[in-house]
């Protein structure tokens, strides 16, 4: 009967109280149809009819009512409620119905929303399985504040804050990144450098000539969740044949063990208070994605003030870094960043 009711040409509307008498049926199936043919109605709200279906007994009809509602109304969603709607599905064992609960949260959730869901979600930024703390980072990325963003990185142990400056000149071989530029002998925040560029346009060199500019030091905060500085909208343009330094200065309460995670695109090398720790280039391809990683780097770190150097190249496309501090036991690293 309700396969034969729920088809839209059959006009669901008007049989829409008895679509909802079948939600609480014995047999799970039924409770599947049943919310799918509530789904092709257009009148009432799904949020309201299918909340007792989030804390189903059965994955399957959680799944069914949370596909429903990724197709529903925005508008309709519980204001500021809806953390706690999804709580038994953003908590469930189940992968199936924990992701669509992130991708049903990321698409309604709004900033009043973001409190109660770093409450909720907090420790599973701090996981030790990276796609967990990933898909959470993502589904917060879609609607924290802009001043939260970095709640959420440093959650996660990536450094948030930087000093960045850009661009030195870089080629297809890499020449940049091998050559010593000032940073690597002095970092100095106040000083101006006369650096050499090539102007490109979609990966096309534009001008051959020896364009010059000065550049200096800029703050700069990680405005992605999942970790990543976004280095073409922190420096000059063109983005390409290019090579940047970058300052992570923070304190840390005791001498320690720690372990450093790197990753970007397209080249990187680090040193920890003067200590070069990790030095990584990717294969050159031209307009794709050259990303390069090196993890579980032990390093130690100093009492009170440390400071982080990069050097960043890049040849075309994109260009982004990201470095992320555990314990020994994988668990987070929130330092204090220097003001």
């Amino acid at each position: 009967m309700l396969v034969a009711l729920g088809p839209v040409p059959i006009k669901p509307d008007q049989h829409h109280e008895l679509f909802t008498g079948y939600l609480q049926h014995a047999d799970e199936d039924v409770r599947i149809l049943s919310i799918r043919c509530l789904a092709h109605c257009k009148n009432g709200n799904l949020f309201s009819e299918l909340k007792p279906r989030i804390d189903d007994e059965s994955p399957f009809v959680v799944e069914a009512a949370l596909g429903a509602l990724l197709r529903t109304k925005v508008d309709d969603a519980p204001q500021g409620e809806i953390v706690n709607y999804l709580k038994p599905a953003l908590m469930s064992d189940d992968p199936s119905v924990q992701s669509l609960a992130y991708e049903l949260l990321a698409q309604v959730g709004t900033a009043e929303d973001f409190a109660p869901a770093m409450n909720l979600l907090s420790e599973r930024l701090r996981s030790s399985d990276e796609n967990i703390r990933n898909a959470t980072a993502v589904a917060l990325g879609k609607f924290a504040p802009e001043d939260r963003i970095g709640e959420v990185v440093r959650s996660q142990g990536y450094l948030a804050r930087w000093m960045v400056l850009g661009t030195f000149l870089n080629d297809k071989e890499n020449t940049g990144f091998k050559r010593v530029y000032p940073p690597e002998t002095k970092i100095d925040f106040a000083a101006k450098y006369t650096a050499k560029y090539i102007w490109v346009l979609d990966g096309q060199v534009r001008d051959k000539g020896d364009l010059e500019r000065e550049i200096g030091w800029s703050e700069a905060e990680v405005e992605q969740t999942d970790g990543k500085l976004i280095i073409p909208t922190l420096v000059p343009p063109p983005a390409a044949f290019a090579v940047a330094y970058l300052v992570s200065d923070f304190q840390v309460d005791s001498e320690q063990e720690v372990i450093l995670n790197v990753d970007g695109d397209d080249a990187f090398r680090v040193w920890v208070n003067d200590q070069k720790v990790a030095d990584q280039v990717a294969p050159y391809k031209h307009r794709s994605e050259c990303v390069v990683a090196q993890k579980g780097i032990k390093i130690k770190l100093r009492q009170g003030a440390n400071r982080v150097l990069v050097k960043s190249a890049n040849i075309d496309h994109h260009w982004w870094l990201r470095l992320r501090l555990t314990n020994v036991a994988g668990e987070p690293l929130e330092v204090t960043h220097a003001d």
